[in-house]
């Protein structure tokens, strides 16, 4: 057995686990707990936020503008950078990368807790979503190139479960912290978790070499990509206070539809693109990634959709409206933890199909609770129903994803999923934000943000529902899309032929995920 050896670093020990075999499964599981560790603080601090959002906003008194971009800044930060982190851990390697990621997570968490307003705290969690970036980047890449191959599917489950877990956790924490110490603890709350995180991986990490073969960092794709998804989602926060035909409007979504093209033309023309958009020509694989992108929009969005709803129209405070949402992440998880058994009922492709139809039928049952005022029973189905089949659809379409690329791609076949599921939930989250205020008068729509539209008058409560089938209604036609896609892709899919003669390229052998959470 290899020796646990240490050796100091100022007054700490930096662990050295030896050489070997079994110094090297030591290494991995402690790796596993500090990744599983990283991972829910990271998550956590978005899932605080979330219901507890309309406490910020009656603090600060923040209007409809100012409350949709402190939540859509840090989401478009993070899902624009996170294919270009992942490049450039490639090239530089991913430790400092992981190492930077967690110290932009503690000192932004306390500064965001001490900011002295709106415009700050906006301005530190855009910050905040740069080092969370980092570490979607690199985390799953990490423990991959980490973990001895026997052990690598189990750990990879260990790993994706610590998500749902912050999923479960975070909604009610963040409603008791917000409740008892204030809006302050939801950011504060993380800051010491952070720290100890980062202390750990100092002590842990061993030294991760660069793997790229070469290149330089496309720059005009970067700048292209960023470009893109701001013009979209600035246009669509402008257009729920400015209307369609207003110039700056028109501009964000000009930028969006010229952009996208371009982007890919850059791309087909550059000697190391950030994206090679020719692993996307087959169509099995463009299609499940359009179901990633469309078929996660109403899941992202409902969580934040459905705690705005009970404190807007019922008056609940944020821990009513945490537990009463909480039937959508216990679901996801539930189904996380079923997938061993669902994966062997059929092919990936397919079980991500129904998977979709069946979280669809979800947001038909709320579709006609929001907009017709039905019993919190009716609510609770349509979340469990939607968030069960959002929990099987995303690791199913991840596995059958990653089972039809070679294996020397996987990183930047993952990033590009990973930057389209988080870009999807960004445009459902910031579309419906605009559409369920959309029936209100523009005096009254930062009322919905700050949860206290019941207090207003029973007339603004049913515009307010009249806005929420607007918005439901867009979100089920979006997830018609993605059911359309995953059925494309189940359809063209041609199981790759085993390698025989050494004619064939063997398939990738990919873990199977064994939570939703698969999507980090």
């Amino acid at each position: 057995m290899a020796p646990d050896r240490s050796r100091r670093t100022g007054l700490l020990r930096k662990r050295d686990f030896g050489t070997g075999p079994e110094a090297d499964a030591k290494y991995a599981s402690n790796l596993l707990a500090l990744l599983s560790v990283t991972l829910i603080i990271s998550a956590l601090s978005g899932g605080l936020l979330n219901v507890s959002f309309p406490v910020v906003v009656r603090h600060f008194d923040a209007s409809a503008s100012e409350a949709s971009w402190l939540l859509l800044g840090a989401m478009l930060t993070s899902t624009s950078l996170i294919i270009v982190f992942g490049r450039l851990a490639d090239m530089l390697g991913r430790r400092p990368f992981f190492l930077g990621g967690v110290a932009v997570l503690a000192a932004t968490s306390l500064l965001a807790g001490l900011a002295p307003n709106v415009q700050a705290l906006i301005a530190i969690r855009v910050v905040q979503a740069v080092g969370t970036a980092m570490l979607l980047a690199v985390m799953a890449a990490i423990l991959t190139v980490s973990t001895p191959p026997e052990r690598l599917s189990r750990y990879m489950g260990i790993y994706m479960s610590a998500l749902a877990s912050a999923s479960l956790a975070g909604p009610p924490l963040g409603a008791v912290l917000a409740d008892t110490l204030g809006w302050r603890a939801l950011f504060l709350f993380q800051a010491p978790f952070a720290v100890v995180a980062l202390v750990w991986a100092a002590l842990t990490l061993r030294p991760m070499p660069s793997t790229s073969r070469g290149g330089r960092l496309d720059v005009p794709g970067a700048i292209v990509v960023m470009a893109v998804l701001t013009g979209v989602i600035f246009a669509l926060s402008r257009l729920q206070t400015r209307g369609l035909t207003n110039p700056l409007v028109l501009t964000g979504f000009a930028v969006f539809v010229i952009g996208l093209p371009v982007f890919v033309l850059l791309e087909l023309r550059t000697a190391s693109p950030l994206v090679d958009v020719r692993l996307f020509v087959k169509r099995s694989v463009a299609a499940s990634n359009g179901a990633v992108f469309f078929g996660n929009m109403a899941g992202s969005a409902l969580v934040l959709m459905g705690g705005l709803y009970f404190q807007a129209a019922y008056a609940n405070s944020p821990l009513e409206a945490a537990f009463k949402i909480l039937p959508m992440p216990l679901a996801t998880t539930l189904a996380g933890l079923s997938m061993g058994r669902i994966s062997r009922l059929g092919t990936q492709h397919a079980i991500a199909t129904v998977a979709l139809v069946f979280g669809g039928s979800g947001i038909v049952l709320l579709l006609a609770a929001f907009g017709l005022g039905w019993s919190y029973p009716v609510i609770f189905v349509g979340l469990f129903i939607a968030g069960f089949g959002g929990g099987v659809f995303v690791p199913a379409n991840t596995t059958a994803i990653l089972r039809e690329v070679p294996s020397d791609r996987l990183g930047v076949v993952n990033a590009v999923r990973m930057m389209l599921m988080i870009a999807g939930g960004l445009i459902a989250t910031a579309l419906s934000l605009t559409l369920l205020t959309s029936a209100l008068p523009t005096e009254l729509r930062s009322a919905v943000f700050a949860g206290n539209m019941s207090k207003v008058s029973a007339d603004a409560v049913d515009q307010l529902r009249e806005g929420y089938i607007r918005a439901a209604g867009v979100l089920l036609a979006l997830h018609a899309l993605g059911i359309l896609a995953s059925y494309i892709a189940h359809r063209s899919y041609v199981p790759p032929v085993a390698e025989s003669s050494g004619k064939h390229a063997a398939p990738a052998r990919v873990p199977e995920p064994t939570t939703a959470a698969s999507a980090l």
